[in-house]
């Protein structure tokens, strides 16, 4: 078995095109999809409890507000965690 650090590299770069390949994808690919996701579970839930599509886009766009709402006071509150033990 090679161990070299030439090998070690080359096995970095297979592990790296293969999985972006494979769909690994970046933020910004998962951000663009969640009002998808969303729509998607709303409709069928929809579907599966009264029988007919949802129809509702502003739900949507509320429910995205409340995610960045929610995502801004976790990193604030976390901001304070680290910050707090250098306020002594």
């Amino acid at each position: 078995m090679r161990n070299t650090i030439k090998h070690r590299k080359k096995q970095q770069v297979k592990r790296k095109y293969k999985s972006k390949r494979l769909g690994g994808g970046g933020p910004r690919e998962s951000e663009a999809a969640v009002p998808y996701l969303i729509r998607e579970r709303l409709n069928a839930t929809s579907l599966r409890s009264h029988n007919q599509t949802f129809s509702e886009p502003g739900i949507v766009l509320q429910i995205l507000e409340d995610i960045r709402r929610a995502e801004l006071e976790t990193q604030r509150i976390a901001l304070e965690e680290r910050l707090r033990p250098l306020r002594l």
